[in-house]
């Protein structure tokens, strides 16, 4: 390339700007943190710590390795279990008051977070790892960086850690963080001072293994709901049963099938039975000697064979409808018809239209379907929580 004379002369002045700015270029941050009174060369990243952000796992370095007050440069890897990187990840970074922080994506899953760090005391930087999709994978984590503490640490770390073990086998101990050689959990680390004060500070990185929540604490009524299965079925305080008193065989069956509606008085079934039948021969003899025993020494001998015959069929079952008419025809009642004691619906029938029947057989049962009861099975751990007089809700699937 050639020169024209007439820029010959500032040709050192050209060359001399074109180092000054390729020299500003070059050393501008040395520059600006030797007049913040910072290191001036950044130096080496830190060695990577690997964290678990469950499903995810994150890998973090710090530059410089040894950081100072000001601007450093936060380095994330978003992986996934077995470490490999996703570059399809999305990184959000957060500290106090949620204030958020700068994220340069470098394409293949790694970021890089600008982070000011304070001239004293620890800041911990919360970490948000997302992976696209309906179902939205997310792992957070929380990482800890100090002027003058070199590299990253996690919450808790910072006390100085005595060793490192297994949640689930506490004989392994580590110096160094890795995994269970039994479980291949990750190792957790145990720090000086919780071995020397007997407790157990569950710090973000515990938290986050055993999926500890927080929240405010609002004062509720507490409610415990037992929900359990049941029955419904008949109230058996309400049970009247039909009863046959003599042996005999049904001839008319009134109320012949289950869950019929009765009322009181509704006739029930007729029966035929001899020693009813004999009976009431027995009482109509007696009312007619009676009859004819007016005003003799045998009129009070014949009205107590009267007040006995009465007093058997009574027995049997009869009505005093049933009496009176008996004693005003003269004649037996083809069949005895039993009446519904009570009202209510027929809960079971053991007798059919020409069944026999014997003495003390029960024939039908009736039930009142006001109230029923719900017959419930309460689960053992839940009896003490059921008291008298609580208040149940009931829903039927159908």
């Amino acid at each position: 390339m050639t020169i024209p004379p007439r820029l010959r002369p500032y040709l050192p002045a050209l060359v001399t700007i074109a180092i000054g700015v390729a020299l500003v270029a070059v050393f501008a941050r040395p520059i600006a943190n030797w007049f913040a009174g910072r290191p001036v060369l950044a130096g080496e990243a830190s060695r990577p710590i690997t964290i678990d952000a469950a499903p995810l796992r994150l890998g973090a370095a710090v530059r410089p390795a040894l950081p100072h007050a000001g601007e450093v440069a936060l380095y994330i890897g978003v992986g996934d279990r077995q470490g490999r990187l996703l570059p399809a990840a999305t990184l959000t970074a957060t500290i106090a008051e949620r204030k958020v922080l700068d994220v340069e994506a470098a394409g293949d899953g790694r970021f890089e977070v600008e982070v000011t760090l304070p001239e004293h005391g620890p800041l911990e930087v919360h970490l948000s790892a997302q992976l696209p999709g309906d179902d939205a994978t997310i792992g957070h984590a929380v990482v800890v960086l100090e002027a003058g503490r070199r590299g990253v640490a996690v919450p808790g770390s910072l006390d100085g850690v005595a060793f490192h073990t297994c949640p689930m086998h506490p004989s392994i101990r580590s110096a160094a963080p890795g995994t269970c050689p039994i479980c291949a959990m990750d190792l957790v680390p145990v720090t000086h001072e919780e071995i020397k004060t007997g407790t157990v500070r569950i710090d973000a990185r515990r938290r986050q293994l055993i999926g500890v929540t927080t929240a405010v604490i609002d004062p509720i009524p507490l409610r415990v709901a037992i929900r359990t299965t049941g029955i419904a079925t008949w109230d058996e305080t309400s049970f009247h049963d039909v009863t046959a008193r003599a042996d005999g065989w049904v001839e008319e069956l009134f109320a012949d099938f289950t869950g019929k509606a009765i009322q009181a008085g509704e006739p029930l079934l007729s029966l035929y039975i001899p020693e009813i039948r004999a009976a009431e021969l027995e009482l109509i003899a007696a009312a007619k000697g009676r009859r004819l025993a007016e005003g003799t020494p045998l009129e009070r001998t014949s009205g107590e064979l009267q007040k006995a015959a009465l007093d058997k069929l009574r027995a049997l079952g009869v009505s005093d409808e049933d009496l009176r008419r008996i004693l005003r025809t003269g004649r037996p009642e083809p069949a005895l018809v039993m009446h519904a004691p009570v009202g209510g619906v027929v809960a079971d029938k053991m007798v059919k239209r020409g069944s026999p029947v014997m003495a003390n057989q029960p024939m039908l049962r009736l039930a009142s379907l006001d109230p029923i009861w719900i017959e419930s099975h309460v689960y053992e751990e839940d009896a003490s929580l059921v008291t008298v007089g609580m208040q149940a809700e009931v829903s039927f699937p159908y």
